[in-house]
């Protein structure tokens, strides 16, 4: 962590300078921090200062991410400790396909996140589009759907989503 040039404007810097160990704990991070992850043989796994059980904290994660997308905050099991395990700790801890889960939670959180990634609408598509702002919403995706990136629905450039919906319902009344 660097300090910033006004230590008013960063408090945890201060934090950090006079009490390292209460400003990691503050923001999650390992109390000592080479400690890491470290698989000592078969029978046991340290994070953070506190060594576990292999099976154990295997077990752990595992049922995290069986549990769904909140593995992603997934902390040390021992109460007094904030060390996060983050994919890197995973990926040494869980199968394949624990592995597999935990990345497209990753992904997902990553689209849900980013105002200007989106889901492909079409169906059977798992492609996340950015928008790379411009005159049109009409995007095209690897999947060849063309759609409007603000309402998701059929590209309609250069109407507006408002008429375009509207248009929309008049042509199914209509019907």
């Amino acid at each position: 962590m660097i300090p910033s040039a006004s230590n008013e404007e960063n408090p945890t810097a201060i934090t950090w300078i006079a009490d390292e160990d209460g400003a990691r704990e503050l923001v999650g991070l390992p109390k000592k921090p080479a400690v890491g992850l470290q698989k000592s043989g078969e029978s046991s796994v340290f994070v953070d200062i506190y060594r576990f059980c292999t099976a154990c904290l295997e077990n752990h994660v595992s049922k995290a991410i069986d549990d769904g997308p909140s593995c992603l905050f997934l902390q040390c099991p021992d109460p007094n400790c904030r060390a996060v395990i983050g994919q890197d700790r995973v990926n040494m801890l869980v199968s394949d396909e624990g592995k597999i889960k935990y990345k497209e939670y990753l992904i997902k959180s990553y689209v849900e996140d980013h105002k200007f990634i989106k889901w492909c609408p079409a169906p059977n598509c798992e492609c996340a589009i950015q928008y790379l702002r411009g005159v049109s919403y009409d995007v095209t995706c690897r999947c060849w759907s063309n759609f409007c990136w603000n309402c998701l629905g059929e590209a309609h450039s250069p109407v507006d989503c408002e008429t375009a919906a509207n248009w929309m319902l008049k042509n199914i009344s209509e019907s």
